[in-house]
């Protein structure tokens, strides 16, 4: 599950140099229609969302399990929507990983474990009043 596919999905999805995904894993990309524009660049994947979304189903069509499955699901910025992604992790279709949780005050240093590229699961910023 990534709502910040434009950020990370190239990262996660390069078979070559990542094992983010386990053979056979899936892929969910939540793509919401707020995408934004910052200095006139999109801050979205655009047309490699598109192409990465086209190329798992038509690999996996022809030779199974070779590349991560792949689901592009659209979603307006309301809370109905936003439910469905939580059933869908709440029944167990879709598993978190955790690869660590940090409380917000310490962003910085979750931000710099995401950059270094060997987190293998979402790093979770934790509120003090929820931890």
């Amino acid at each position: 599950l990534d709502t910040m596919s434009w950020s990370y999905e190239s990262k996660t999805l390069n078979t070559k140099s990542s094992n983010v995904l386990k053979p056979g894993g899936h892929y969910l990309n939540v793509a919401s229609s707020a995408w934004t524009f910052e200095k006139g660049v999109e801050q979205v994947n655009g047309i490699l969302t598109l192409w990465n979304f086209i190329k798992h189903k038509l690999i996996n069509l022809v030779r199974p399990g070779v590349l991560p499955n792949y689901s592009l699901v659209a979603v307006e910025p309301n809370g109905a929507t936003v439910q469905e992604v939580v059933n869908l992790v709440s029944n167990g279709t879709i598993k978190a990983v955790i690869d660590s949780t940090f409380p917000l005050e310490r962003a910085q240093e979750a931000y710099a474990k995401l950059e270094e590229g060997h987190v293998t699961g979402k790093i979770v910023l934790l509120h003090k009043d929820y931890e």
